[in-house]
């Protein structure tokens, strides 16, 4: 029955994105629809068998736009976590997936570019129930580099003002918890569009610089962007493993699947969703739409980079994103 509905609810999508008019509107239509329908299929089915899934925050925080959740709804979202899921480290995820014996989901929560808010308002229930999270370092957002700070800025579509990077002494009190950092590039470029040369230097220089500061290794790594149609080629990916890092990840719609490699981590992003949402992402309800995203052609996904407001999930969605100073 379930595969049923899945193709049904399939191919009304693919006949409603080949419309002419209106294109925004009808892709965030789709969008809520296919969310809506997907979440209560899967409302109360457990995942069965080994399910794994990493969660992709950014801010946290009660005002600003571009937040993924207020710090309500961040403490709502680990509560419900904390009590059906095994939450563990990033870096652990490639082990984890071919181990057996899971009676929950394995999940692990990871943050990108280190924005001051993830100390502020992310770290304290992190801490007071005992769960592990990985952020992910825009060095140049953390030494306040003004090209990197304005690059965000454009990309969130927000007052620079609003784009603050952690301290080094913040980041040192969350590493005495559980919560460790991995490299982020410098700037936040669109790795697929540089050269062999210019991403060994990103990923590589952001690693050292993390390491001379927290002095501890940094073995994991995750994609600016992310999204492996975009922004991860095999150049990138050869370039992180020469670069030394064991785990780094994507950004995609879906769980992680036995085939994928530790290179090419899939991570669910997370974009001020309910419990209810976020349960359809952990048990597995939605990831028809990231299997849709893998394989549709280019010209649908770039019909659904207006789903999001937001312009950093624009550039997640589409080519022309990145260092090249498109933010749309």
């Amino acid at each position: 029955m379930l595969a049923v509905l899945h193709r049904g609810w399939l191919a009304n999508m693919q006949a409603f994105v080949q419309q002419d008019c209106r294109v925004d509107m009808k892709s965030r239509a789709v969008k809520r629809q296919a969310q809506r329908l997907l979440v209560n299929i899967s409302r109360n089915r457990a995942p069965k068998g080994r399910r794994a899934v990493v969660l992709t925050y950014h801010s946290v925080h009660p005002t600003l736009s571009f937040a993924s959740a207020t710090p309500e709804d961040f403490a709502r979202h680990l509560e419900w976590l904390k009590e059906h899921c095994q939450l563990v480290d990033f870096h652990s995820i490639p082990q984890l997936v071919h181990a057996n014996g899971h009676d929950k989901p394995v999940v692990a929560i990871t943050f990108d570019d280190g924005y001051e808010d993830n100390y502020t308002y992310a770290l304290p229930p992190l801490t007071s129930m005992d769960i592990p999270a990985t952020v992910f370092v825009t060095t140049g957002l953390i030494e306040g580099d003004p090209a990197v700070v304005g690059r965000l800025s454009a990309l969130w579509g927000t007052p620079q003002g609003h784009v603050k990077g952690m301290s080094w002494g913040q980041m040192k009190e969350m590493h005495a918890s559980r919560v460790t950092f991995g490299a982020h590039t410098v700037s936040h470029p669109n790795l697929a569009a540089l050269d062999p040369v210019s991403v060994t230097r990103e990923m590589y220089t952001s690693r050292h610089v993390l390491e001379e500061y927290l002095q501890v290794p940094v073995e994991t790594f995750a994609y600016p962007f992310g999204n492996p149609r975009f922004h991860v080629s095999s150049q990138t990916t050869r370039c992180a493993a020469d670069v030394g890092f064991k785990a780094a990840g994507t950004v995609q719609f879906r769980g992680i699947k036995p085939t994928d490699i530790a290179l090419r981590i899939p991570r669910f992003p997370v974009t001020r969703d309910s419990v209810d949402v976020l349960r359809g992402k952990i048990y597995g309800g939605l990831d028809l739409i990231g299997e849709i995203r893998d394989r549709a052609p280019l010209w649908v996904l770039k019909l659904s980079s207006a789903e999001s407001p937001s312009r950093l999930e624009r550039a997640v969605s589409g080519p022309g994103s990145g260092l090249q100073g498109d933010p749309s």
